[in-house]
């Protein structure tokens, strides 16, 4: 796959967990943003919306 303005954001195979759990908040996740485009996440309560947006 060749991209025109470049990944701005990129996971490969990424996950998460917050200190204290026993759980991922994320697993696995892979995601490439390129330049330019527009993203939305939807999902239910609980999916890790906030935990892949948080800084």
């Amino acid at each position: 796959m060749t991209l025109k303005n470049g990944p701005i954001i990129q996971f490969v195979d990424f996950s998460y967990a917050y200190s204290g759990t026993s759980f991922s908040a994320l697993k696995s996740v892979d995601l490439l943003v390129e330049k330019g485009t527009f993203v939305g996440f939807t999902g239910p309560t609980g999916a890790g919306k906030t935990t892949l947006i948080k800084p």
